[in-house]
């Protein structure tokens, strides 16, 4: 199960600990990743 459905369909299941976890240790490291290959991808 990704986090996303653990959200939507088990929320009495979802340890809020972790969910601030990823927010706070994941989300910037993905946008990093993501804002890279925009980059690559729409500047050439």
């Amino acid at each position: 199960m990704g986090v996303r459905d653990i959200i939507a369909h088990h929320y009495f299941e979802v340890d809020p600990d972790a969910v601030f976890s990823i927010i706070k240790n994941d989300l910037a490291p993905l946008k990093q990743a993501i804002d890279y290959f925009k980059k690559q991808l729409f500047t050439e």
